[in-house]
């Protein structure tokens, strides 16, 4: 492992987490609206996988600006300790979106349920992929023999 990720890892795994994070909440929507209106028809899949994918878009946004605010100055305080493994991840992750949530959840004055640990679960897994995009190993490719005959 690297002792520390690049900048450009570091925004990709910022990128890559919001992504998963927001894919669950999208197949949540997606299956809601199935649940409400039915399986498409053969002419309305083409319209169903665009809408899935902007709505998997548009739920990454919450996940990318609180990995922004919240995440990375943990993050990188994290890091100057010395703390770069997946379980610290895998807690990091769940704790901030648990408490995320919790906040909200409070300020709308809803009940703590079920939701908030499914989002809490999901946090743990954006943890997990931030963890190893950032200082997972870097693959290069072989280089290629310039001739198969000997000379």
């Amino acid at each position: 492992m690297t002792p520390h990720a690049s900048g450009y890892r570091k925004a990709l795994a910022i990128l890559a987490g919001a992504l998963v994070g927001g894919f669950p909440v999208a197949v949540a929507f997606v299956a809601t609206l199935l649940a409400a209106n039915g399986p498409p028809r053969l002419m309305e899949v083409g319209m169903a996988i665009v809408m899935v994918s902007f709505v998997t878009l548009y739920a990454s946004i919450p996940f990318l600006i609180g990995i922004v605010m919240l995440g990375l100055p943990i993050w990188l305080c994290l890091e100057r300790l010395g703390r770069r493994d997946a379980m610290t991840a895998i807690g990091t992750g769940a704790l901030i979106t648990f408490a995320g949530v919790y906040v909200l959840a409070a300020w709308a004055q809803m009940e703590i349920g079920l939701g908030h640990l499914l989002l809490a679960l999901d946090g743990a897994v954006v943890g997990l992929v931030i963890q190893r995009v950032a200082y997972g190993p870097i693959k290069r490719p072989q280089p290629r023999p310039h001739s198969r005959w000997p000379s």
